[in-house]
């Protein structure tokens, strides 16, 4: 595993640098959207297409995304199967700030770092 590069995504009208993968993939990113009701978070991510050594992605079976009031220490885990899926839809968020990251995971069980940490207030 070598040193993460970074690189800029735009959340809204914020900008957050991103930690690549450090595991088997670069480039996935948390993005809290402009949600469609009080309470939601759309989160979206672009999909790692390389290892951190340069090498295509072979067996990505989907993500995890982290997330709680607390930005040093995630209380809720939701796991996603599926390489495809993207984008995801967290609802009952009570009143509150809430702080999102995004890690990649692979049909081996091996996990991402998690990405740079997005956040949306309710």
């Amino acid at each position: 595993m070598g040193p993460c590069k970074h690189s800029d995504y735009w959340v809204g009208l914020l900008s957050a640098a991103l930690l690549s993968a450090a595991c088997f993939g670069d480039n996935v990113t948390a993005a809290a959207g402009t949600p469609p009701a009080t309470g939601t978070a759309i989160l979206s991510w672009t999909a790692p297409n390389k290892n951190a050594d340069g090498s295509p992605i072979t067996g990505l079976a989907g993500y995890h995304i982290y997330y709680g009031t607390d930005p040093n220490h995630f209380t809720q885990t939701i796991k996603i199967s599926g390489a495809a899926s993207t984008k995801y839809v967290v609802n009952g968020l009570a009143a509150g700030t809430y702080y999102f990251a995004v890690s990649a995971y692979n049909t081996a069980g091996q996990e991402s770092v998690k990405s740079n940490i997005a956040s949306k207030s309710i």
